[in-house]
């Protein structure tokens, strides 16, 4: 069906020429898709260099639930550099456990590179009651039953942060709160581990990584003490149905090698933890 003369008059209506220098910034559309964003990206950096401009602003449009209203969030990662070429986020998913070797969520792991195993140095343990696997335990940022370990990386294919963090979101299935965060700019740190917020940004400066993120689920042993956590630990694992302690003997027997923990080491040596024959 062909437009009527009313609609292609009100269609070149919207069509608005303007001068490129006249331009401060864009303002990418909440489902605006991340290939489209980069080749945006790419245009106006093109732009920029031919006109010998520095300055030029991003934006990201998103839904603010505290106030019901569409905002515009800045985008300063985003930015052009001394040189005038356009640069985008370096962005880094921290990894320990089931990211690395739970292969049924293609789409999550199509959207970062290959891990790499010289991430920073955290506490860990498994000393998480996970609901979603009936209970047993799973590993978490721990900085009071935590073991030093060096944890792994992968880097996000994303052109923004919060493309990232909907990314890790939806493949841990958990809030935004529960999403930890450092930005190379200071506009941005959440965790619940101060000490580890500044080891992670620490690690973030040496790399040159300008974003990092990482699941900042909590521990459900806080209330037990140092002493008492390791039995406590295995007392709860051993208490678990059959379905739960098979579900906990995958998790605990497939972490990545470079988790070593007092917990690990000591289910492990238990002649009913027994290492699950793969399918």
């Amino acid at each position: 069906m062909e437009a009527s003369s009313d609609e292609s008059k009100r269609a070149k209506t919207r069509k608005l020429k303007y001068r490129f220098s006249d331009l401060k910034g864009i303002i990418f559309g909440i489902d605006t898709p991340e290939e489209d964003k980069l080749a945006i990206i790419g245009v106006i950096d093109e732009r920029c260099r031919k006109e010998n401009r520095k300055e030029f602003e991003f934006y990201q449009a998103h839904y603010s639930k505290h106030t019901g209203k569409i905002e515009a969030l800045p985008l300063n990662l985003i930015k052009l550099s001394e040189t005038r070429s356009a640069s985008v986020p370096k962005i880094a998913i921290l990894g320990w456990g089931s990211l690395l070797w739970d292969k049924s969520h293609k789409e999550f792991d199509e959207r970062h590179e290959d891990w790499r195993l010289d991430g920073p140095v955290l506490k860990l343990e498994f000393s998480r009651k996970s609901a979603s696997r009936l209970n047993a335990l799973t590993l978490v940022i721990d900085p009071i039953h935590g073991q030093q370990c060096q944890v792994a990386y992968a880097m996000s294919k994303r052109a923004t942060p919060q493309g990232a963090i909907a990314d890790l979101r939806a493949r841990e299935k958990t809030k935004r709160e529960n999403i930890g965060c450092i930005f190379g700019d200071g506009s941005r740190r959440q965790g619940r581990d101060a000490n580890s917020i500044d080891v992670i940004s620490q690690w973030a400066k040496d790399k040159s990584i300008d974003v990092v993120l990482w699941t900042d689920l909590p521990g459900s042993f806080d209330g037990v003490a140092k002493m008492d956590f390791l039995d406590a630990a295995v007392n709860h694992v051993r208490q678990l149905p059959p379905e739960g302690k098979a579900i906990a003997a995958e998790y605990v027997w497939r972490a990545p090698d470079f988790v070593v923990t007092p917990l690990r080491k000591t289910l492990q040596s238990e002649p009913w933890f027994r290492k699950p024959i793969p399918a």
